[in-house]
């Protein structure tokens, strides 16, 4: 939701300090395993070869605890700027409520704490605090969600993002441009690589190597609403913004799961509108690690009683873990009034139906809103009691490691996957199975001790893609691991020609023929985008050609139309289609006095023109190479 954020009444600007400081990084802050890190596993949270489950809490504001100015000298800013009593008292605070995983803004483009005070300016001051939040939350056991930008007002958020490419800003509509604005997503990737390469002063750990953050939070609350017709619904933009950034993100740093901070609102769900971020098409981006959500079931526009709170939740985790896959978390919740209600509710069904965690909003030292927890609030007794029963969950008698892998069948690649099991005292390994089938002991395994070796031979034999080997203990748990099977000798199939054009006009309309090449893949289907292509309505296949029908085409958008075309292995296709109307008359005439969204197609000057993003007064053929208008071909 968004948030009435206390601002403070004066704000100074912050003095250009050069300085270095030295700082040797204790035994407990070295480089980290791969399995310290937080990691998702099918549809729960796995660290240190045992399930992460958790209770958590936003403390947005911890950036700006300190006078904000004091940046004369280092000693100033790690007295003055920073107030580490206040970060460590309430980090201790939260520990001792139960919170064991915390979301926190780790942007703000104003003068007073801020992170980057104009555009690729960044605060070192700034930074150093941040870096003791990060070393007092881990003296406090606490992992950290980073949340990297604003889509709302608050500490300067996208809007001043905007004003700094001379953009318009401020509403839905002249948001969207943020969205597809090529200098607005390098100044986005300049950020978040500033932050994920930075080195912690305090325990010389880089960001990207430090176990302490649980994920990276791409912007809280995206959307894209209004913005272009039937967007609302699709969320197309906003899903290629995501992939972008996501993955930027992960080419930086490999070791972090990245998450959207989208609300998950949407009329299927009955809470809130369509706004351009579908839940289940934003979030099956292959970028991103889990899903979330923002309830705040008594706001006057959601007027959720606890029991159709309760019903939203099972929608949400269902869509999550059944249809989206991956693990789903609650990033932020709360409640005006009654929270002894609306608690159980949320947190309840969070543990009712195996959901991983989820995080008030908001803990505080002091009283901000409705939302705001302060340590002794007697409704942190139940929270407490939630958390203790989520961290049960991670208490795993039996566990083993790895918990995933990846087995190549290229016949020089294959090698065994060697599994060390921790069992309780007493137990044993009765066995290993492939869902019901029993692998042979001595065959497709062999035991030596706690150690387990599955055999290449019997992982050549599975098929491409992820297989679940249960160990079957003789009491307690039994726990299992995840292997990717890949196939890197594979050929990819083609497909032939990939790029085509339709045109609508209906004496000119023509079915599209493709001759696929499968060099010993398997054709699956075509999609576009998410939605999958009805074999038979909307295409055909005469031995190894598809026709893709016109009638399908016909009913598609003027503009470029990508069809994947999916094989058993090996890669996907992309087939290329231009759509064009020659139709007359085919586009308007540009108007000067007219607004336009990303994708529209005008004439002026004898030529055809296409928007890249919305526009308004700026004339096409003045705008540049980089400019919103392009020249269209057709």
């Amino acid at each position: 939701m968004r948030k009435n954020i206390l601002y403070f009444a004066t704000a100074v600007l912050l003095l250009c300090v050069m300085f270095s400081i030295n700082v040797k990084a204790s035994q407990d802050t070295q480089a980290a395993s791969a399995d310290a890190f937080v990691r998702a596993s099918g549809t729960e949270f796995v660290v240190d070869g045992h399930a992460f489950y958790f209770a958590g809490a936003n403390s947005y504001d911890l950036f700006t605890y300190g006078d904000g100015s004091s940046t004369q000298s280092t000693q100033d800013i790690e007295t003055k700027y920073m107030d580490k009593n206040k970060i460590d008292s309430t980090m201790s605070q939260m520990a001792q409520d139960g919170v064991t995983v915390l979301r926190t803004w780790g942007f703000s483009n104003e003068s007073w704490h801020g992170f980057e005070t104009s555009k690729g300016v960044y605060s070192e001051a700034q930074f150093m605090l941040f870096d003791y939040i990060m070393d007092s939350a881990r003296r406090n056991g606490i992992k950290v969600i980073i949340t990297l930008e604003n889509y709302w007002e608050a500490y300067g958020g996208i809007d001043k993002k905007l004003q700094w490419q001379g953009l318009s800003s401020g509403n839905h509509t002249a948001r969207a441009q943020y969205f597809s604005n090529a200098n607005c997503k390098n100044q986005y990737k300049a950020y978040a690589e500033h932050f994920i390469n930075r080195v912690n002063h305090y325990t010389g750990v880089a960001y990207k190597d430090d176990p302490t953050i649980f994920a990276w939070d791409l912007m809280n609350e995206p959307r894209y609403q209004d913005a272009a017709v039937n967007e609302n619904k699709t969320g197309i933009t906003l899903r290629a913004w995501v992939d972008e950034m996501a993955s930027y993100i992960k080419s930086l740093d490999r070791n972090h799961m990245v998450c959207v901070g989208i609300e998950g609102h949407e009329t299927k769900y009955g809470f809130g509108g369509d706004e351009g971020n579908p839940f289940i098409y934003i979030q099956q981006s292959p970028y991103i690690d889990f899903c979330s959500a923002h309830p705040y079931p008594d706001e006057h526009w959601a007027n959720l009683t606890p029991e159709g709170t309760k019903n939203l939740m099972k929608m949400w985790i269902n869509d999550a873990h059944n249809v989206v896959k991956k693990p789903f978390v609650i990033g932020e919740f709360n409640t005006h009034n009654n929270k002894d209600q609306y608690w159980p509710s949320v947190f309840g069904v969070l543990e009712e139906e195996g959901a991983a965690g989820g995080l008030l909003w908001e803990y505080n030292y002091r009283r901000l809103s409705d939302f705001t927890v302060i340590h002794g609030d007697s409704i942190l007794a139940y929270f407490k009691a939630h958390s203790t029963r989520m961290a049960a969950k991670n208490l795993q008698e039996n566990q083993i490691t790895p918990v995933s892998a990846v087995f190549d069948k290229k016949a020089d690649k294959q090698e065994n996957i060697t599994v060390t099991m921790k069992l309780a005292a007493g137990n044993s390994l009765t066995g290993i199975k492939n869902g019901t089938q029993e692998l042979g002991n001595g065959r497709d395994y062999s035991l030596s001790g706690n150690t387990a070796v599955i055999n290449k031979n019997y992982l050549a034999s599975l098929p491409c893609g992820n297989t679940i080997l249960t160990f079957d203990i003789s009491t307690g748990a039994d726990p299992s691991i995840t292997i990717t099977v890949v196939d890197s000798g594979v050929l990819s199939a083609e497909i032939n020609p990939k790029e085509a054009g339709f045109d609508k006009k209906a004496a000119n309309q023509k079915d599209i023929t493709v001759t696929m090449y499968l060099n010993g893949n398997t054709f699956l289907g075509i999609k576009n985008g998410s939605a999958a292509l009805v074999n038979g309505a909307d295409y055909e296949i005469v031995n190894n050609t598809v026709i893709i029908k016109k009638s399908y085409l016909a009913a598609q958008g003027i503009g470029t139309l990508n069809l994947t075309f999916d094989f058993s292995q090996g890669n996907d296709l992309a087939l290329k289609v231009t759509i064009v109307d020659t139709t007359t008359p085919a586009y308007p005439e540009w108007d000067i006095n007219k607004q336009y969204v990303g994708g529209e197609i005008v004439t002026h000057n004898g030529k055809l023109w296409k928007a890249e993003w919305w526009t308004n007064r700026e004339e096409p053929g003045t705008t540049g190479e980089w400019g919103v208008w392009r020249e269209y071909k057709g």
